[in-house]
């Protein structure tokens, strides 16, 4: 087996929905890096193979599963730094942790999720990196945690975050029917 074929298995993980999917999901990653690190070239995760694991934790109903995406996201953006270019977060990577903190019950989600995004904003500033700037999922994304807060302040910083999006002259940033439904 190869990148590939241990990524589609993963990307398998992501999307089922099995109680332990996402602890399989992640267990086959760290397969995959120690076989990686052990010099077997043909199964080096890349940003893919990360994201799959993120996004299987962002679908996970483990109570932990935000902190488990965001761990993975943290240990992708410190490997990229650390000199693995084939492991440069992207806007996908982030959209699911914030994701992930949305589907999460802890009274803080929304302010962890709105961490989450200005980490990402942040960086999109720094680096004018197109592939992490935030577009309709990231904003979508974040106005569910909103939704789902019980933060008084949330239903503001949601309408805010909608006029936003009515305003934005790119069209993908533009309000979908998601938008308006959330």
């Amino acid at each position: 087996p190869d990148t590939i074929s241990y990524t589609s298995v993963l990307s398998v993980w992501a999307t089922s929905s099995l109680p332990d999917a996402a602890w399989r999901a992640e267990s086959i990653l760290e397969h995959m890096q120690h076989l990686y690190e052990d010099g077997n070239e043909e199964v080096r995760p890349n940003v893919i193979s990360f994201s799959a694991v993120i996004n299987a934790w962002s679908q996970s109903r483990e109570p932990y599963a935000a902190e488990r995406a965001e761990a993975i996201l943290d240990r992708m953006q410190s490997l990229y730094e650390g000199g693995d270019e084939l492991l440069k977060p992207n806007a996908i990577c982030y959209n699911a942790v914030i994701k992930a903190w949305g589907r999460n019950s802890q009274k803080n989600s929304a302010e962890q999720a709105e961490r989450v995004f200005r980490r990402m904003t942040e960086l999109y500033e720094t680096t004018a990196d197109e592939e992490l700037r935030p577009n309709r999922v990231t904003y979508n994304s974040l106005m569910n945690c909103y939704a789902r807060s019980s933060d008084p302040s949330a239903l503001s910083k949601a309408e805010s975050i909608l006029n936003k999006m009515q305003t934005s002259e790119s069209k993908r940033d533009q309000p979908d029917t998601i938008s308006y439904t959330t």
